[in-house]
């Protein structure tokens, strides 16, 4: 006789979140034909100390939510994005750079103070010829800006790092340097990306003997934000199996720092089948 029991599955989606890093984009013109580059990016990746990210896929997992909760929180050992900066030759100028974190716009006058943040302020970029400065921030200052005590906003990419230079003293910047934050060389990283992918639609549970078997329709609207699909089990409050048959795929505030994100997974019930079963969506 076949026994059917009531299953909870959570679907575990994953935002596709290596490593030199892309080249950024200048306006202006220093003095000798100086620039500014950001070398390297380092991280805390696993907990450890700041180093450059292994590989693409430990980039993307540390530019996502998680850490941008984390970092709104001041929690856990993974809060902060380390660039390593240069400059390519002396200016003459011993001029200041400041530092500022926002979106695609910190260049306009118009809209800085509004769209962007200062972080920091260079005292004498010409000392970056000689040795690099170091500038450390949260991926969640960089992406919200200045909306330091809402939730991590939801977005792709769009969250950069910039150095403005008023080279010859007149009172505006002449020079200006963006990175988008961790995008890499090879294109295989686009930035942060704290934007949930699309969840499946039309999803049916049906059960067997011992198992149960879950179908559903891929969204065909943004599809390369999903990397993969994981399906967490139990059997009413209690595990279905002694001990984790896969590794975690997916990552959470909660897991990383011990801080709950604001928004919690949502609940459907299945209803076709032999009995309704509850599946809880998690856009990880």
């Amino acid at each position: 006789m076949t026994r059917f029991v009531s299953v909870c599955a959570a679907i575990g989606l994953l935002v596709g979140a290596g490593v030199a890093q892309a080249q950024a984009t200048e306006t202006g013109m220093l003095p000798n034909s100086a620039q500014i580059t950001f070398d390297r990016l380092f991280i805390n990746e696993d907990g450890g100390e700041a180093r450059e990210a292994s590989d693409p896929d430990a980039l993307r997992r540390y530019l996502n939510r998680a850490h941008c909760t984390c970092g709104k929180e001041g929690a856990g050992d993974e809060q902060f994005l380390n660039y390593q900066l240069r400059l390519t030759t002396d200016t003459g100028t011993d001029r200041p750079g400041d530092v500022f974190v926002g979106g695609p716009s910190c260049d306009d006058d118009l809209l800085r103070d509004t769209q962007c943040r200062g972080i920091n302020t260079i005292g004498d970029i010409d000392q970056m010829a000689l040795r690099p400065e170091n500038l450390q921030f949260t991926l969640y200052e960089a992406i919200n800006v200045n909306r330091l005590t809402e939730p991590c906003i939801e977005t792709e990419g769009d969250a950069s790092i910039w150095v403005l230079v008023d080279s010859d003293a007149n009172g505006a910047y002449d020079y200006t340097v963006k990175q988008v934050i961790g995008e890499s060389e090879s294109g295989m990283v686009k930035g942060p990306d704290t934007q949930p992918p699309p969840l499946p639609t039309e999803i049916e549970a049906s059960s067997a003997e011992s198992s149960v078997v879950l179908s559903w329709t891929a969204p065909i609207s943004r599809a390369s934000d999903l990397a993969y699909y994981q399906v967490l089990c139990s059997v009413g409050d209690a595990p279905a199996f002694d001990g984790p048959t896969y590794e975690a795929r997916y990552q959470t505030s909660l897991e990383l720092c011990g801080v709950t994100d604001d928004d919690l997974p949502t609940e459907t019930v299945i209803t076709s089948g032999d009995e309704g079963s509850m599946v809880t969506l998690a856009t990880l």
